[in-house]
Formats: C-alpha cells, sequence, structure tokens
C-alpha cells in the first residue's frame, strides 16, 4: 500500500478508483494548451496535461466531500470558497527548464545551455483568473501530480506570458535555477531572434532587482546569479 499523500499533492491511486466523469475531464482539459518546448519536452505534454487534468477532478471532488462548509486554512490555490471548486479548469502547460551550476559559473550562454527538468507546471484557472499551479513529473516511469500551489507564480507567469508571447507563445521558455532560487521567462525576439530574460517574481526577490516589466539581457543576469549560485553551493558543502 502506497504512503498517505499530503492533502496538496496529488491524490494518487487511492483516488484513481474514483476517477472523474468524462465530462468534467473534457471540461478541464478545454483550456490547456502549452507554451513553447523542445521537441522531447513536446512529447511529453500529451501525457502529462491529461495526468493533470485527471488529478485536478479528484482533487476538486475530494476537496468537495473533505471540506463541504468552508475550505481550510492554507489551501493551495487562491479560491474563496468551496464551491469556486467546481469551476475550476486546466490551463496551459509549459516544461520546467534549468540550467547546471557549471554552466552559470563558466558563463556559458544559459539559453543554449537550459535542459528540460522533465517536470511539467499546468496553470489552474478559475474563469479567466490563475489561481495556482499543477506540478507533474514521473513517478516510476508514470506521469503524476506531486503537488499543487504557487498562486503568485501562477499570476507572475501568465501575466508576463501575455505581455511577451506571441500567438501561440512558441517563443517562451519557463527556466529555473534551483541554486538560486529564481525563474525565469525566456522569451525568443521575433525581430531578431535573440534570447531574452523576463525575472519573475522569485528571481527579482532573490537577486534583488528592481521591479519591472522589462526584457534583460543575460550578461545583465549572469552577475547576480553567479553570486547567489556560489554562496548557495556554498551553504551545503561540508
Amino acid at each position: 500500500m502506497s504512503n498517505p499523500l499530503s492533502p496538496w499533492t496529488g491524490l494518487g491511486r487511492p483516488l484513481c478508483r474514483a476517477g472523474a466523469s468524462l465530462a468534467v475531464l473534457c471540461a478541464l482539459l478545454g483550456s490547456a494548451g502549452s507554451f513553447a518546448q523542445s521537441a522531447p519536452a513536446m512529447q511529453q505534454e500529451p501525457a502529462a496535461s491529461v495526468a493533470a487534468a485527471q488529478d485536478l477532478a479528484r482533487f476538486v471532488q475530494h476537496q468537495q466531500k473533505a471540506h463541504a462548509d468552508a475550505l481550510p486554512k492554507g489551501f493551495p490555490l487562491a479560491i474563496d470558497s468551496v464551491a469556486d471548486l467546481a469551476r475550476l479548469r486546466l490551463g496551459r502547460g509549459f516544461a520546467v527548464y534549468t540550467v547546471d551550476p557549471a554552466d552559470i559559473t563558466s558563463g556559458n550562454d544559459l539559453s543554449s545551455a537550459a535542459k528540460p527538468t522533465g517536470q511539467w507546471r499546468f496553470v489552474v484557472r478559475l474563469g479567466s483568473r490563475p489561481v495556482g499551479l499543477v506540478t507533474v513529473d514521473q513517478v516510476n516511469g508514470q506521469w503524476q501530480v506531486v503537488s499543487y500551489g504557487g498562486a503568485g507564480l501562477a499570476e507572475d507567469v501568465d501575466a508576463k506570458m501575455r505581455q511577451h508571447g506571441n500567438p501561440d507563445r512558441s517563443n517562451l521558455r519557463f527556466v529555473r535555477i534551483f541554486q538560486a532560487h529564481s525563474d525565469f521567462l525566456e522569451v525568443v525576439s521575433p525581430a531578431d531572434g535573440r534570447a531574452r530574460l523576463a525575472p519573475l517574481v522569485s528571481a527579482r526577490v532573490s537577486l534583488h532587482m528592481p521591479v519591472g516589466d522589462g526584457l534583460l539581457e543575460q550578461g545583465d543576469v549572469l552577475p547576480s546569479l553567479r553570486a547567489a549560485v556560489a554562496a548557495n553551493v556554498a551553504d551545503f558543502q561540508p
């Protein structure tokens, strides 16, 4: 028997038997799409999207039964009431990319060095409003939801996507630098084909960047990234 999961993680196999109706699943998938990804990542997207939609349906059903009167404190999605659960929909998905610390230290081109982690995140919407993220990863070869949350990040990503994305979002990638606790949206310009970075809230906080909507050259970001990576790596050395 599998270990119990946190109420904010994927509900897993015990709830799979309950299932979700085809109508609910189709509704949850109705607005789903994806950011631009590499070819290997694009091959993963359909299965990851289905896993996210199925688990979100089970998550909604479970929360409706477990919290019929009111949502608990610390609920991972930015909604106001139990009634809002029925109106949640799965939005756009994006693969999570990262850059190895050695590439940052060496000053390598961040766009070329970015590699997919194998993890996907999908925006959860209440109407048109982003209210959180579903994170999906492969566990023992099966796509499973591993967490719900990130309402602030969902709102930030959605706003930057609308601001900088082309109509099919084929010029965007989500890049997380784990060792610097920093997220970026990589934006490829249609004018010159160059990749620039839109810092998300975690990067602005961790790297002490001013608030703004502009795009940065990687040279503007690398010094702060190098310093943050070096400091965090040093903290974990014996």
